[in-house]
């Protein structure tokens, strides 16, 4: 791995496109299934949610009907989804239309990017469609299927990541150019929140995140071109960079977590971009020599 930023645009020699689809256009929330050994991620603007099998590499593919911002597994079977209006619930094996949970949203927003907590609740956050300043907010559907708006006043509410030792909440609101954390006391209870680091506007915009077993953050930037590792003193130890510009998110996973996925987007690129950058919407996979931590499943 390298011990040093580049930030140079070149993609690593171990950087693997490895699912390509020429229609994506807004591919994001990568997750890990475990208990299915598969990838899961959404494809937001198409109303997809999607899985790619480990083992086999077979996809599957539900459409939802409208915006899908993430999607998450449960632990009794389905997917939890956060999508146009708020929390649904997705039978997959049966291919059973989504089962509202709760609609929460007024018209012109949609949720966006979301993870389950140590203990099982979903997280995810939401946006005015046409990304107007202070119109998110972050909501947390709970094991019971209670849900409770956590903060508000955010423009794009994007990644959310819990520390190994689980005594920080990691947070992005991407109109920020930065990434928060807080004090995490359980029971969707947040400490202070404080300013991890700061990503100047010309190096990209920070969007999904997730941890290593080391307790480093990855950041995936939008309009960035990569994705940048920090340690937990918000020192950058390395970036991959990728052959595309919008870099969406990524998580760990394969049965040993050792292989990091990334999302990627097509969203809105001219048609010269998008012959410069033919790869847009790819999910790649790369194994960057340390491994991450399994994802709790939402426990409702």
């Amino acid at each position: 791995m390298e011990t040093l930023p580049q930030l140079d645009r070149y993609s690593s020699p171990d950087l693997e496109p490895i699912i390509g689809d020429p229609a994506a256009e807004l591919t994001e929330g990568p997750v890990w299934d475990a208990r299915r050994n598969r990838l899961l991620w959404v494809d937001i603007s198409r109303g997809l949610v999607e899985e790619s099998d480990w083992a086999t590499g077979t996809r599957r593919t539900w459409h939802t009907g409208g915006f899908v911002g993430s999607a998450v597994p449960r632990a009794g079977g389905g997917l939890v989804i956060a999508d146009g209006l708020g929390f649904a619930f997705l039978d997959e094996d049966t291919a059973a239309p989504v089962k509202r949970i709760a609609s929460i949203l007024p018209a012109g927003h949609r949720m966006n990017d979301g993870a389950c907590d140590p203990e099982g609740c979903f997280w995810a956050g939401s946006m005015a469609v046409d990304a107007r300043q202070g119109a998110g907010a972050l909501y947390r559907l709970s094991r019971e299927g209670a849900v409770e708006k956590m903060l508000d006043g955010l423009t794009i509410s994007n990644g959310l990541a819990w520390s190994r030792r689980q005594s920080r909440m990691y947070f992005v609101d991407s109109g920020t150019n930065g990434v928060d954390f807080f004090g995490w006391h359980g029971v969707g209870l947040l400490g202070d929140r404080r300013r991890f680091v700061a990503i100047p506007s010309a190096e990209g915009v920070p969007d999904g995140i997730t941890i290593d077993r080391e307790d480093c953050l990855w950041v995936a930037l939008w309009d960035g071109w990569s994705v940048r590792r920090y340690s937990p003193d918000g020192e950058l130890i390395c970036s991959i960079e990728l052959p595309v510009a919008q870099v969406t998110s990524c998580a760990f996973g394969s049965p040993d977590l050792g292989d990091l996925y990334i999302t990627t987007a097509a969203h809105n690129l001219s048609a010269a971009d998008r012959e410069a950058q033919p790869l847009a919407g790819t999910v790649f996979r790369v194994r960057p020599g340390v491994s991450g931590l399994p994802t709790p499943d939402f426990e409702g």
